[in-house]
């Protein structure tokens, strides 16, 4: 099973946060929509009542997945976000699309895996409403930059989120996290740092550390993030730019729902 964080272009559109077979980082500058009318696939809220077999699932997804109390759902209330079960066939597990302002889970998902994508995809709607967004105003390098920044930081509070339910009593979550192809030794840097009684900060940084460890996930999230950016480019008709991203800038990133942070910061090579 692969995870790489997906980006769709459509115009005034990107998905973040795909569960498919090769990864396509998402580039927009776009405000969120209003959420979608509520319908038979979707929640229009979180706590939206569920009435068709769709809802209900949804429902029952969201509550085994607040077990954990984790505070990326406040987020969810304040951007009122729309949950959607995305009922067609795809390479798409799950994303998250600012300008709908939706979040869509696979309808062939477990209850488990689909909790896991859940709160990947709501880090990433946390990220953006922070305004952390891939922008062509920077420059090709420093999007890249951007891009692995997001994705470690979204993988690392999935990571704390499950852990957080496993220790709650349910397990599913974590198990199905731990066997995510390309993904799984994620979740063991956190849990080694745990298993030694590490703070919670140290286990993020861990697991943030850990995601560039994986050749596969730096080489596709930077090709992926580099046709996203020159499709991006071709389309809004404007010369390239070249401005930084200071190193400061990205560390933002790593800020938590509450307002703390934990230590973050890319490989020395990818440094200024």
């Amino acid at each position: 099973m692969q995870w790489p964080t997906v980006v769709r272009w459509a115009p005034l559109t990107f998905a973040v946060g795909a569960l498919m077979a090769a990864d396509q980082p998402a580039w927009a500058e776009t405000v969120p929509a209003p959420a979608l009318p509520q319908h038979e696939f979707c929640l229009a809220t979180i706590d939206a009542t569920a009435v068709t077999a769709a809802q209900i699932k949804l429902e029952a997804i969201l509550k085994r997945a607040q077990a954990g109390q984790s505070p990326l759902f406040k987020i969810a209330r304040e951007q009122v976000v729309s949950v959607c079960i995305d009922p067609h066939e795809g390479l798409a597990r799950g994303f998250f699309e600012p300008a709908r302002n939706m979040i869509a889970l696979r309808d062939t998902l477990s209850t488990s895996e689909a909790i896991v994508i859940l709160l990947h995809e709501l880090r990433h709607l946390d990220q953006f409403s922070r305004g952390h967004c891939a922008s062509i105003r920077f420059d090709v390098r420093e999007e890249v930059r951007f891009a692995f920044m997001v994705e470690a930081d979204a993988m690392a509070i999935t990571a704390d989120a499950v852990w957080t339910l496993k220790q709650r009593g349910d397990h599913g979550p974590w198990d199905t996290f731990v066997d995510l192809e390309d993904y799984g030794d994620i979740a063991e840097a956190y849990a080694a740092v745990k298993a030694v009684g590490g703070t919670r900060d140290a286990a993020l940084t861990a697991a943030f550390t850990q995601w560039f460890q994986s050749d596969w996930r730096r080489e596709s999230y930077d090709r992926a993030a580099c046709m996203a950016y020159y499709d991006q480019l071709d389309q809004s008709k404007k010369l390239q730019r070249y401005e930084l991203r200071s190193d400061e800038a990205l560390r933002a990133v790593c800020t938590l729902p509450d307002g703390g942070t934990y230590e973050c910061a890319l490989p020395d090579n990818l440094q200024h």
